[in-house]
């Protein structure tokens, strides 16, 4: 699989802007345009992104808000984003979740936990990611740092991964703060 990271580049307080950018290691940092914050937290877009409540405060950290997304990027390179947790399988679509926290901390490490309907015999992954169950599970630990008050990541396509049901879990320590399930079809 190839490993995305999703980055909001530049985030106001109520207004985000978003450009599609490559790193040196293959990684993409992406933020979305016309995503609009207000003081409760509500989200709006063109594509009606909607956040989950979480609700937990731990350590400093208040986790507000979760949410899941899907990009796909068509042939002429113009990219859409869905919230749908129906997911179009294909090498040009990107997935992953959000989460919206308050703390006055410059990040917080976190455990994500993807899990795919069966084992997938291609994985792209870093060091800070361990496989189990013959590459069904994918477990990364990494310290995601806290812009504007969110956090992302997101994952890739490989052409021999599985369809069906994926799921992810995101964990403060020991506590999972959010968990989305989602369809590959």
């Amino acid at each position: 699989m190839k490993h995305l990271l999703i980055v909001l580049l530049a985030l106001y307080p109520y207004f985000v802007q978003a450009t599609l950018i490559s790193d040196p290691v293959g990684r993409y940092e992406v933020a979305y345009k016309n995503v609009a914050f207000k003081n409760d937290d509500t989200i709006y877009s063109k594509n009606v992104l909607s956040f989950d409540e979480i609700n937990i405060e731990l350590d400093g950290y208040s986790f507000k808000k979760g949410g899941f997304l899907s990009e796909e990027e068509s042939a002429d390179g113009k990219s859409s984003i869905n919230c749908s947790r129906d997911v179009l399988f294909s090498d040009e679509t990107s997935y992953g979740w959000g989460i919206l926290i308050h703390s006055n901390k410059v990040g917080v490490e976190l455990k994500e936990v993807l899990t795919l309907p069966e084992p997938s015999p291609d994985w792209n992954i870093s060091d800070e990611t361990k496989l189990l169950e013959n590459g069904r599970i994918a477990v990364t630990k990494r310290f995601y740092p806290i812009n504007d008050g969110i956090v992302y990541n997101s994952w890739g396509f490989s052409k021999n991964d599985p369809k069906g049901k994926y799921k992810f879990q995101i964990y403060y320590g020991e506590k999972l703060i959010y968990e989305v399930e989602f369809n590959v079809k």
